[in-house]
């Protein structure tokens, strides 16, 4: 957080001198410094969604829906939050369900770790439910 901080504070002054004496350097370095807050932020900020929370106990597939995958695929499923897909389209058979929210799939985490192979099946029945 300090370094997002200080990359903004410090490519203020830089770009006003950079725009004022025409000096592109500065110009330049301003804007990689401003990129490269924006791009600390966003990479913190999927840290942040992917960041396990304590296992639920319970086999309740909507519990554990709302506990994990909300924050990206949205109540209903169509959220599409980071490209998470939505999941009322979703064509897959079970085996392939349960495979991905146990292993995770391009920005999404897995699961395996955090929920037990009757806890994957709950969550798979309540994603099927979601389904048009």
């Amino acid at each position: 957080m300090i370094i997002k901080i200080i990359a903004v504070l410090i490519s203020i002054p830089l770009a006003i001198v950079g725009f004022k004496k025409s000096n592109k350097a500065l110009a330049s370095i301003s804007l990689l410094l401003i990129l490269a807050a924006y791009g600390l932020a966003e990479a913190s900020h999927k840290k942040l969604i992917s960041a396990s929370k304590e296992p639920i106990a319970k086999n309740d597939g909507k519990e554990l829906y709302t506990a994990y995958c909300t924050k990206c695929h949205g109540e209903d499923g169509k959220a599409g939050i980071m490209s998470a897909t939505d999941l009322s389209l979703s064509q897959l058979d079970d085996a392939a369900l349960f495979e991905m929210i146990k292993t995770g799939k391009g920005s999404m985490p897995s699961f395996g770790s955090q929920l037990d192979e009757q806890q994957v099946q709950a969550v798979g029945q309540y994603i099927k439910a979601l389904r048009k």
